[in-house]
C-alpha cells in the first residue's frame, strides 16, 4: 500500500504522521542522503523522481499549451511531449518553471517517495528510523535544487537497457525533436561523453565504410584507398559520391554518438531505424486541455445546443408560414404554366391545321376543281405583251368568275 500525506505509520510502538516526517527530511543534506543509500545498498528507481518533476507541471503545461499552443516558440511546441520527457528533459523544463512553492513541493514528494520505497524493504521500520536519525535540527534551509538532484545520480538506477528512464528507441524521438544542441550535448556529459564538434578521421572513415555497406559498394581495395586518404580528401570523397556523412555533426548523429559511447547503453547501443526520430502526434498534450478549460468548453458547447434548438423553432415557424404562402403561389405558377402550354399546344396545333389546308387545297383545286384547272392553264399560256400585271389579274379574276 502506497502511502499519502495524510498516512499515519508505527515505529516502535510510536506514530508517525506522514507529512511531518517529510516536513524533516526535506531539510536534510544531501551527501547524507547518498551516503545512507550506499551503505545501505539501495537505490532510487530513477523513473520515480521523472514522476515528481512531471506531475506538478501537467496541469500547468496543458494551460500553458491552451494559451500559447500556436505561438512558433520551440520550447512551448516541446511541452506537447512533456508526459514522454526522459529524466533530464523534465528536470531542466521543472526548473524552469522553479519558484520556492514547486522547490518546497519537490522535496516534500521525493521524501514522500524515499519513505515508500523504504517501507517496502524487509526491515523498513529500522531503515526509516536510522533515516530520521539523520536530521540535525540545526538545519532549516532546503538544499540547492540543482545541486541536490546532480549529487543523488549516483543513488538512480534506469530499468535494463534504458538510460535516462527511456528505452533507446523512446529517447530518440524525444531528444531529437525537444532538445536543442546544447541540451544534448549535456545529456551526453551526464552519462560520461564529451561528444565533439567535429568526426575524427577514423570516425569518419567508420560513418563511409558504414554508407558504402548500405549501398552494397564496399570492397577491399576501396577500404584500403580511403585509409590513406586525410580527413579532408575523406569528405570530399563522401561528398562526389552522394554519402550521408559529413564531418560536422548533426543532431541525430550527436544523439547516435552519445547513445554509441556512453559506458551506460555502449552494450546494448543498436543503429536507429528509418523512423527511429519521428514523433507520435497522438501521444501529444495538443489535443488535451485542462479542466477549467474542459469546463468552460463544455458550457460552451451545452449554450451553442440551446441556441441551435432556438434556431431551429424558429425555423420551423417561419417554414409553416412559407409552406401556406408556397401554396398559393404554387397554385398559380401552375395555373400560369398550363395556360402557357395550351397556347403553345394550340399554337402549334393551329400551324398544322393551316399546313395540311394549304396542301389539300393546292391538291384539291388545282387539280380536281375545273374552274381552277382551267384558271392553271390559262396562267400558263398567258403571256404579258405590255398591257401590264393588271390586266393579267383581271383576266385571272375573271376566270374564277369574281
Amino acid at each position: 500500500m502506497s502511502l499519502s500525506f495524510e498516512n499515519v505509520i508505527r515505529l516502535k510502538n510510536k506514530r508517525y504522521k506522514i507529512s511531518d516526517i517529510t516536513e524533516k527530511l526535506m531539510y536534510l543534506d544531501v551527501e547524507i542522503l547518498v551516503n545512507f543509500f550506499n551503505s545501505n545498498s539501495l537505490t532510487i528507481p530513477r523513473t520515480e523522481r521523472t514522476k515528481i518533476f512531471k506531475l506538478p507541471l501537467e496541469s500547468k503545461i496543458k494551460m500553458e499549451l491552451s494559451e500559447k499552443g500556436k505561438i512558433g516558440d520551440d520550447f512551448i511546441q516541446s511541452l506537447k511531449w512533456f508526459k514522454d520527457f526522459s529524466d533530464y528533459q523534465a528536470f531542466k523544463v521543472y526548473k524552469t518553471y522553479l519558484d520556492e512553492k514547486l522547490k518546497t513541493k519537490f522535496f516534500k514528494t521525493f521524501y514522500l517517495m524515499v519513505i515508500n520505497l523504504l517501507n517496502d524493504q524487509k526491515k523498513n521500520e529500522a531503515l526509516i528510523l536510522d533515516l530520521l536519525s539523520l536530521i540535525s535540527k540545526k538545519s532549516k534551509e532546503l538544499p540547492d535544487f540543482t545541486e541536490f538532484n546532480e549529487k543523488i545520480e549516483e543513488i538512480l538506477k534506469d530499468e535494463d537497457d534504458h538510460i535516462d528512464g527511456l528505452s533507446l528507441d523512446e529517447i530518440r524521438p524525444m531528444l531529437y525533436n525537444c532538445s536543442t544542441l546544447n541540451e544534448i550535448r549535456e545529456l551526453g556529459k551526464k552519462y560520461s561523453v564529451s561528444v565533439p564538434r567535429r568526426l575524427k578521421k577514423g570516425e569518419l572513415l567508420e560513418n563511409i565504410f558504414h554508407e558504402l555497406k548500405i549501398k552494397k559498394q564496399l570492397v577491399e581495395k576501396v577500404m584500403i584507398d580511403l585509409a590513406k586518404k586525410s580527413a579532408l580528401m575523406l569528405q570530399r570523397f563522401a561528398i562526389d559520391n552522394k554519402l550521408k556523412v559529413s564531418m560536422e555533426l548533426k543532431k541525430e548523429e550527436i544523439i547516435e554518438y552519445i547513445l554509441k559511447y556512453s559506458p551506460k547503453t555502449m552494450s546494448f547501443y543498436k543503429p536507429p531505424s528509418k523512423e527511429a526520430y519521428t514523433l507520435d502526434k497522438e501521444q501529444s498534450y495538443s489535443e488535451t486541455q485542462p479542466e477549467n478549460k474542459k469546463k468552460s468548453i463544455l458550457s460552451k458547447k451545452k449554450k451553442n445546443i440551446k441556441e441551435e434548438k432556438e434556431t431551429k423553432k424558429s425555423l420551423k415557424a417561419k417554414g409553416k408560414t412559407k409552406k401556406q404562402r408556397g401554396v398559393i403561389s404554387n397554385l398559380i405558377y401552375l395555373f400560369f404554366n398550363l395556360i402557357w402550354r395550351l397556347i403553345k399546344f394550340g399554337t402549334v396545333l393551329l400551324l398544322i391545321i393551316l399546313i395540311l389546308l394549304f396542301v389539300y387545297l393546292i391538291f384539291n383545286y388545282f387539280y380536281q376543281v375545273p374552274e381552277l384547272k382551267e384558271l392553271n392553264d390559262s396562267i400558263n399560256s398567258f403571256k404579258i405583251n405590255g398591257t401590264g400585271t393588271i390586266d393579267f389579274f383581271n383576266q385571272v379574276l375573271n376566270n374564277l368568275g369574281i
